[in-house]
């Protein structure tokens, strides 16, 4: 007798203490997601060769990332992708890059046939296929300032590292005829970069940053040659839409 009655309350209560563990269940804290961008720029040198005066090519921004919420106020994540032609330099002003030997036109930074860097004919400056790459690391602290059923509005702290190299084939400084020449610069931001989040659902999201204040380096390695800037910047060059997915 004792042990029905022992049976029969261990079935009534295992299925509720499921039922209860099961509701009171939540999602998991990690998320994933990304930001994917891509531009194409063609240019003319005005110099009147027809198709030869023409040049065009591609600017892209390859950047999963990866984050924990903490609580319904904080969150932290990293960035790590690849980034080509006027992405891999971030927030910075394309006219402040000049100082780096580079051009002062965004669209020359997407461009990988012919770019004249200043010279010609044969004379150091001169410059032929050019590519400017980079490998991208964030990591980031967000702070949710309005949080809505729909909508959020946050501030990213961010840290970011690119490691970005361009290589070009022009004269050689020896006089060794035209070579294929590497450079490598280092860049940093430290800055707070706001932007908003809209929840299409309770597992997808659309991401928006916007502008960026703080702190630019940008060096080339083994040269005392580099810049750096603070400031605000809202431009439009500076938005990267991306999506996220909690897990």
């Amino acid at each position: 007798m004792i042990l029905s009655a022992l049976a029969l309350t261990m079935l009534v209560a295992f299925p509720a203490s499921a039922q209860k563990k099961k509701s009171s269940s939540k999602s998991s804290p990690f998320y994933v997601g990304g930001s994917v961008g891509l531009t194409y720029s063609t240019a003319n040198d005005g110099q009147g060769n027809g198709e030869n005066s023409k040049q065009s090519g591609a600017s892209y921004r390859l950047l999963p990332e990866i984050g924990y919420t903490i609580n319904k106020k904080m969150a932290a994540g990293v960035q790590v992708g690849l980034v080509k032609g006027i992405a891999t330099f971030g927030s910075f002003d394309p006219s402040d890059i000049k100082t780096l030997g580079l051009t002062v036109a965004s669209a020359g930074l997407d461009i990988s046939s012919d770019i004249n860097f200043g010279g010609g004919g044969g004379v150091p400056g001169a410059a032929g296929p050019t590519k400017i790459t980079g490998f991208r690391f964030a990591p980031y602290f967000r702070y949710t300032l309005i949080s809505g059923s729909k909508f959020d509005l946050f501030v990213d702290g961010m840290f970011a590292f690119t490691r970005a190299a361009r290589k070009a084939y022009g004269p050689d400084p020896n006089g060794n005829g035209n070579t294929w020449q590497g450079t490598n610069y280092n860049l940093i931001e430290v800055a707070a970069r706001p932007g908003f989040l809209v929840k299409f659902t309770p597992k997808f999201n659309i991401i928006c940053r916007v502008g960026a204040l703080g702190f630019q380096s940008a060096k080339q390695q083994d040269s005392e040659a580099g810049i750096t800037r603070f400031g605000l910047d809202f431009d439009s060059s500076n938005l990267i839409l991306g999506f996220i997915y909690n897990l």
